[in-house]
């Protein structure tokens, strides 16, 4: 096992589907040039490496698309793709706002009904030996919590490391309260700063313990609809914008995209440190 990523749990997920989650980045230091050193947790299904695709449509004998009652395509084992993937914007099994010219299409097209661009591609690099299938083929067995703190407070003290992120690849929301309180607070204890993002925000209650470390993220969102509901919840947000669109009022923009400062030297993501805007990666 690689000394540089630990399997930390491992568990149903809140829709009763095995799960597993990872910390990496304990001993080398990523080269994103955005983010800079950071030790980031990850989540994926326990029995599927990803790189097998979660949004695969059931399709008939003859090879065409299996149709419900609504006439929409039919996704293969949907609730194991909400077990790491609810709520997320790229999800082509959502209805969703094309990132290229911004107008609505309804659930299930490859490319924008509007402009015709590809739609529906997730940002995590899931090729084979690399990034979150990688992982999976590492970390068999569970580390013990006091090996896990220990890990970390090597990383901080040899290292340097100050920043800790939820939701490098999945919802940490679906592990549960307990999980998300331990791996933030050991963080917090050990002197990091803390930041994540959460699609599935919007399905929990007001104050959920997640809003104390992470952002919502709410995609473009161009009726400012999502981040008002966030509010209401307790959130603060992450958004997505069009090149030619402005920030909105309460909001700062990446300080990457504006200054260059890395996410390390940053850390305004987290859960209390306001809303932020970046625009939109094509």
């Amino acid at each position: 096992m690689s000394d540089n990523t630990l399997k930390i749990w491992a568990g149903n997920a809140a829709n009763g589907v095995p799960c597993s989650a990872y910390l990496t980045g304990l001993t080398s230091k990523s080269g994103n040039a955005k983010t800079g050193p950071l030790i980031m947790q990850i989540s994926m299904m326990a029995d599927r490496v990803p790189t097998v695709r979660y949004d695969d449509v059931k399709v008939s004998p003859d090879g065409e698309p299996v149709l419900d009652d609504a006439g929409r395509p039919i996704w293969f084992n949907l609730d194991c793709h909400e077990a790491v993937c609810k709520g997320c914007r790229f999800r082509p099994d959502l209805a969703h706002y094309c990132p290229y010219c911004g107008k609505k299409n309804e659930p299930g097209p490859a490319t924008c009904d509007f402009c015709g661009k590809t739609l529906g591609v997730c940002y995590v690099n899931r090729a084979k030996g690399q990034g979150a299938a990688y992982l999976y083929n590492i970390c068999k067995p569970v580390t013990p919590w006091p090996e896990v703190e220990a890990a970390m407070k090597r990383a901080v003290d040899r290292m340097g490391m100050k920043l800790f992120r939820f939701g490098a690849f999945g919802n940490c929301t679906m592990l549960g309260e307990e999980f998300i309180e331990r791996c933030g607070g050991t963080a917090l204890s050990l002197g990091m700063k803390v930041v994540g993002y959460v699609a599935d925000w919007m399905f929990y209650p007001k104050d959920h313990i997640a809003s104390k470390y992470c952002l919502a993220s709410c995609g473009l969102d161009p009726e400012d609809k999502k981040r008002e509901l966030a509010h209401s919840l307790g959130w603060r947000t992450f958004r997505a914008k069009l090149e030619n669109e402005k920030k909105r009022k309460g909001e700062s923009i990446c300080t990457h995209e504006q200054k260059g400062i890395q996410c390390a030297d940053c850390a305004k993501c987290g859960g209390r440190s306001g809303d932020i805007v970046v625009t939109l990666h094509r």
